[in-house]
């Protein structure tokens, strides 16, 4: 008997089964799976529908709710919207920090609960599901395993050091000038304020975000061969104006690029930086394997249980130095020879079973098989 397998996103450009294209899912960083479980999901006999699509068919009486089975990312509308016309939950994603998500972490269980398989931070099992068989931690899948990795440059020939991150900040500064535009918009600002300060999930972003620590490493290295690449560099309002008055030369002199393929680029550089949004228990994106892929030394800061999902030799732990001149130091010492035996870490780590559900091909193959084992789809 057949299923219906449908993805529930809140990213409209995923909608009318757009994603199922391996060529435009790879636009969309950490979707590239997503083609690959649409496959097996086929040959396996089932259907796999995007969400907004499963909904038209329910309306039209051409989907049965009870035979379709939910994978939903975080707090998707349209996940929430057909649990209520019956369908069944199935999978549970979350790949965003509670910086960006935080009425998705101040509600988990009402959001989580519904769904037996959980693939969450680990520091979020930790604490919420720690006796949950079937509750597994992200793991980002940010390559085609298929492609290799990117041959290694000599590194006489490289560049020193790289960053690809979008200029964000973990808050937004006033602006007396908007707020005065919009007769109420004050009251409003008070009032969103009053409940961000009420909130354990922001007060624990204001304690442990990571870009002012970014930012000063934007300044620090500036003029020490740091190349910036990334999405609003050119505009930085959203920075406080200290931020502003500190970066703006500095930031008129980078001149930050766009960067069209991540692995390509920063594996022409020694060194790339490699910072979470935030430092909180198992949350460990991709930005640490984007370097073991492009065969590039990284420089991480974020999870502090990194190690224990990480092997130690593969990266610079920056949380090792007191000061960015001891760190840059260290870097000036580093030789070939010591970069190279991190960087083999990293492809080692790769190489393991851990570290292959990081390609879309092994992370398609989890999602399918815990699917079809809780679901006996097969």
């Amino acid at each position: 008997m057949s299923w219906t397998i449908v993805l529930c996103s809140e990213i409209k450009p995923f909608w009318e089964n757009r994603i199922c294209s391996h060529d435009y899912a790879n636009q969309f960083p950490g979707a590239g799976w997503i083609p690959y479980f649409a496959e097996k999901v086929k040959q396996a006999g089932h259907t796999f529908l995007t969400s907004d699509l499963a909904l038209q068919k329910i309306a039209d009486g051409k989907l049965e709710p009870e035979r379709t089975i939910l994978i939903s990312g975080e707090h998707a509308r349209h996940g929430l919207e057909l649990i209520k016309l019956g369908c069944q939950p199935g999978v549970m994603i979350c790949a965003e920090s509670p910086m960006f998500a935080r009425k998705f972490y101040e509600r988990i269980r009402f959001y989580c609960d519904p769904y037996p398989i959980k693939i969450l931070f680990q520091g979020t099992i930790d604490q919420f599901y720690p006796n949950d068989a079937l509750a597994q931690r992200t793991r980002f899948a940010i390559y085609r395993r298929s492609d290799g990795f990117k041959p290694d440059m000599p590194w006489a020939e490289r560049k020193p050091m790289a960053m690809v991150v979008s200029n964000k900040y973990w808050r937004h500064p006033l602006e007396l000038k908007r707020l005065l535009k919009k007769p109420g918009s004050i009251f409003g600002w008070i009032r969103s304020k009053l409940c961000l300060s009420n909130s354990p999930i922001n007060r624990h972003t204001m304690k442990h975000q990571l870009h002012d620590y970014r930012l000063s490493l934007i300044h620090h290295f500036a003029d020490k061969g740091l190349d910036l690449y990334g999405k609003g560099w050119d505009q930085f309002k959203n920075l406080p104006l200290s931020w502003r008055r500190r970066l703006g030369p500095v930031l008129n002199k980078l001149s930050a690029k766009q960067c069209a393929d991540k692995h390509e680029t920063i594996s022409q550089y020694k060194f790339c930086i490699a910072l979470e949004n935030i430092a909180a228990p198992g949350y460990l994106t991709e930005k640490i394997i984007d370097c073991f892929v492009a065969g590039v030394v990284p420089l991480y800061l974020g999870d502090p249980d990194v190690t224990s999902h990480i092997p130690e030799g593969s990266f610079v732990d920056l949380r090792r130095f007191k000061t960015l001149a001891e760190l840059e130091k260290h870097l000036n010492e580093m030789t070939e020879e010591q970069a190279q035996e991190i960087i083999r870490a990293g492809r080692a780590y790769l190489e393991s079973e851990a570290g292959q559900e990081h390609d879309y091909e092994g992370m398609a193959s989890r999602m399918f098989q815990k699917v079809a084992k809780h679901f006996s789809l097969t």
